[in-house]
Formats: C-alpha cells, structure tokens, sequence
C-alpha cells in the first residue's frame, strides 16, 4: 500500500509518526503519486481520474466539501478529515489570547525586559 502527501507542510508529520506509518506496510511518498492508495492532502484533488488505487482521502481540514466532487462523489473512495484533533486545542489558544490582551502581557513584558516596573491597570 501507498501514502502520497500532498501539499502539507512535510515538518508536520513528525519521523515518529512516518515511521509508525511505515511499520504498517505503508510507503510513505511526498507529492502526487498516481499509483498511492492513500492521499493525504489539505487542497482539493486534481486529476481524481488518473487514481487508478486510490481507496482513501485524508485532509487536516474540518470541511471536506471542496473535495465532493461529482467524480468523487460517485466513486467508492472515502473521505475523512481532522475535524476533532482541534475542539480543544484552539478554544484554549483562543482563551489564553483574551487573557494575554485583557492582563495586558505584551506590555508587562516589554517593561521587565527594561526593568521597569508599573503597576497593573485594569482594562
């Protein structure tokens, strides 16, 4: 069996990860490869016809609708994405930021690099 990865940032799929892909008997391709079974992509995919193999498409993104397309749609290839691997993840970052801007930390921390020290004004 065949991965291809398609235009992802290659720094995000960690060795750890690639290596637990392989140990499955998958091989792992960077870019389009008509003959993988697998494509793992964030864009809609070009040339569907010319996947011969392909059973599966992966993307990071929440959405999958730039990928229903007619051709797609009527062929038996599945589709899944990443949609539950951020419901945490950008909450919390999303709070962390109203905290940072309502206290003020960019501020707070450009004073402590000169040393200076001021007392905190509410927002």
């Amino acid at each position: 069996m065949k991965a291809a990865i398609i235009d992802v940032n290659k720094n995000k799929l960690s060795k750890n990860c690639l290596d637990k892909i392989q140990k499955c008997g998958v091989k792992v391709v960077k870019g389009i490869d008509f003959d993988a079974d697998i494509v793992f992509t964030r864009n809609k995919i070009e040339d569907f016809h010319k996947y011969k193999k392909l059973k599966w498409i992966h993307t990071s993104w929440a959405g999958v609708n730039t990928f229903l397309t007619d051709e797609i749609k009527k062929s038996p290839v599945i589709i899944t994405n990443s949609r539950e691997a951020y419901e945490t993840v950008v909450p919390e970052h999303a709070l962390s930021l109203m905290i940072a801007f309502n206290r003020r930390l960019k501020g707070a921390f450009l004073a402590q690099e000169k040393k200076k020290w001021k007392k905190f004004e509410e927002a």
